[in-house]
């Protein structure tokens, strides 16, 4: 097996499309302390900061956060509807949270419609971005403007967008639907995406003391490239 060194923020080749693009790609897992981070806007407005401050470092393009993200061994399956059709055509999936600029980082691209904003964020709308397998599912490709039932929640989402579809388990998974939605609807351990060429060595110290000095209960762990994951991902369904 082929292997790379987490020293390079660089992609591994893999054997077929993804759906996003793994270059220059790092990730960093963050775990905030829930007595200080209590409510849903304390944790949307740490995020913000820290993607703010992640943007400014030397060499970063891009950055933005959202969780699981791609290739993540751990991801719940949930039912999609129409909400004017329940009894109608389902699909099962999966979803991620996300944060503006999301999609910019990992290159996954946006079909048609528009990104989620902060704006969405502070307003609490109850907004989602489905991919292009189950916007072609539910409504034939014309999901803009829909309304989305999901199986976590009794309140609809309104589509605004549509992105490329990924391999979201794995590899190898041509399979799952995804959905996207700003973290205030379903929240998740997020995680941070930076896009940047520089090699991990400099960039993880940058991005673990930048975050973190935003104060305590702040820890920033796990820093690996996105190539890695794949790689890890190749391996483990060979």
């Amino acid at each position: 097996m082929r292997s790379r060194s987490p020293q390079h923020s660089g992609t591994i080749a893999s054997p077929k499309p993804l759906g996003f693009e793994p270059a220059h790609v790092v990730t960093a897992r963050i775990s905030l302390n829930l007595q200080e981070f209590s409510t849903v806007d304390r944790r949307s407005a740490f995020y913000r900061d820290a993607i703010a401050r992640l943007r400014e470092l030397p060499g970063v393009e891009a950055a933005s956060v959202g969780g699981p993200p791609p290739l993540a061994p751990v991801r719940s399956t949930l039912r999609f509807w129409r909400t004017d059709d329940r009894e109608g055509t389902s699909s099962l999936g999966s979803h991620q949270s996300i944060m503006p600029g999301y999609f910019g980082v990992m290159g996954i691209p946006l079909r048609s419609g528009r990104d989620i904003s902060d704006d969405d964020i502070v307003r609490r709308r109850r907004v989602a971005i489905v991919d292009e397998r189950l916007a072609a599912q539910l409504w034939q490709g014309d999901a803009i403007g829909q309304s989305l039932s999901v199986v976590y929640s009794k309140q609809p989402l309104e589509v605004v967008g549509v992105a490329g579809h990924i391999r979201a388990r794995d590899i190898r998974d041509a399979g799952t639907s995804l959905i996207y939605v700003p973290s205030h609807v379903y929240e998740i351990e997020q995680t941070l995406v930076v896009k940047t060429p520089a090699p991990l060595s400099t960039v993880a110290p940058a991005i673990k003391q930048s975050v973190e000095a935003l104060g305590p209960g702040r820890p920033v762990f796990a820093i690996r490239p996105m190539g890695v994951i794949v790689q890890a991902s190749n391996d483990n369904t060979q």
